[in-house]
C-alpha cells in the first residue's frame, strides 16, 4: 500500500507509554492496520528504561513519530506533549497496553464529519480479552448527546483509549491537567 503524507493528517493518535516495550507494539500495530489511512501516530515515551524506543523505531511507517521525554512525568504530561505536536483535526488517544479494532478511526471520522461540527467528542465501547484472545467482557455505553453532566456523575467512558476529540475543542478547554499521574480521564 502506498501512503501519501499530507501536510496535516485528518487524525493524530497519541500513545503515552512508560516501560511498556513488551506491549506497546500491539497498540502501535492496531493503529497501523486501521482502515482509515489518513493518520499520524505520536508515541510519547515518558522516560522509559526498557526497549520502548527500539520497539517503536522498528515500525518503518513515516506516519509514526517517537518523542522521548527526559524523565517520567506521568500519563497526562505525555499526552500533553503529544497534543502539542499533533497536526490532525481530530485527536485520538490510545493507552500503550490497549488495542483498537481496525475500523475504529473510520467510524469515528465518519461520525464527526456527518455531524457537521455539532459533535466535539466521540467514544467507543470496549472489549476485555484474556491472554488467549477470548472475550471476557463487552461494555457498550448508551449515553449520547450532551453527556457532560452524566459524565461528571459517572465515568461511563472509562479510558482515554476510547476517546477521539476535535482538536479545536481540546485547544478551547486547555487540554489535560498535567498534575494527575494517572486517571486523567476524570480531568474535568
Amino acid at each position: 500500500m502506498i501512503i501519501e503524507l499530507t501536510n496535516a493528517p485528518k487524525v493524530s493518535v497519541v500513545i503515552p507509554t512508560y516501560n511498556r516495550a513488551q506491549v506497546v507494539w500491539l497498540a502501535i500495530r492496531s493503529v497501523a492496520v486501521q482502515t482509515f489511512p489518513d493518520w499520524e501516530l505520536i508515541v510519547v515515551d515518558d522516560g522509559s528504561a526498557d526497549d520502548t524506543e527500539r520497539i517503536v523505531q522498528a515500525f518503518r511507517d513515516p506516519r509514526i513519530r517517537y518523542i522521548r521525554q527526559d524523565r517520567n512525568r506521568g500519563q497526562s504530561a505525555a499526552q500533553i506533549t503529544g497534543i502539542a505536536v499533533a497536526r490532525g483535526g481530530y485527536v485520538s488517544f490510545l493507552d500503550s497496553d490497549d488495542e483498537w479494532l481496525p475500523g475504529k478511526l473510520a467510524s469515528e471520522v465518519a461520525l464527526f464529519e456527518s455531524a457537521g461540527g455539532r459533535i466535539g467528542l466521540v467514544y467507543t465501547g470496549k472489549m476485555l480479552v484474556d491472554e488467549q484472545g477470548r472475550v471476557i467482557k463487552v461494555r457498550i455505553p448508551r449515553a449520547e448527546g450532551r453527556v457532560c453532566e452524566e459524565l461528571l456523575e459517572w465515568d461511563f467512558i472509562g479510558s482515554c483509549s476510547r476517546v477521539s476529540v476535535r482538536e479545536n475543542i481540546l485547544a478551547a478547554v486547555g487540554g489535560f491537567d498535567e498534575t494527575p499521574i494517572n486517571w486523567n480521564d476524570w480531568d474535568p
